[in-house]
């Protein structure tokens, strides 16, 4: 009965080991669309954790402990589209597509309240429009 009971115990703390072992490793490359450079810093993580990296200079990752329930890595980067991946058995390789939309400037005056204006992009304009005070101002 002992003898019984001491296996039992044995099994059920290997199987305790085997349960929280359920982690995997998942690694790839983060590439730009345009030119096909890696992405230095880009942002890898798992949907719904908080567990992530950075990616490294050549555009690599490898992250560890990675759920087995984990489906999917969500990769950022800024002035390029979030993109969602399915997690795979094999390394990953993401190209992410640059976000085409530009940013408006914000503009602190010494008043310490912001202002947000768009730029005239031409070469032969050099004004800049402030919305909000309805002035110009010379950026030469």
């Amino acid at each position: 009965m002992k003898k019984e009971l001491i296996f039992l115990l044995v099994c059920l703390c290997f199987r305790a080991t085997l349960a929280i072992a359920q982690d995997r490793q998942v690694t790839g490359t983060v590439t730009a669309e345009e030119d096909g450079l890696p992405v230095i810093g880009a942002s890898v993580q798992v949907k719904g954790t908080k567990t992530g990296i950075i990616t490294d200079a050549d555009g690599n990752f490898k992250l560890t402990n990675v759920p087995v329930s984990a489906k999917t890595l969500v990769i950022s980067f800024v002035g390029m589209k979030t993109q969602e991946v399915a997690i795979t058995g094999k390394a990953l390789k993401i190209v992410l597509k640059s976000d085409s939309e530009l940013l408006d400037e914000v503009v602190v005056a010494e008043n310490g309240q912001a202002t947000i204006h768009r730029c005239c992009h031409q070469a032969e304009q050099r004004e800049c429009e402030i919305g909000r005070y309805g002035r110009h101002q010379s950026l030469t």
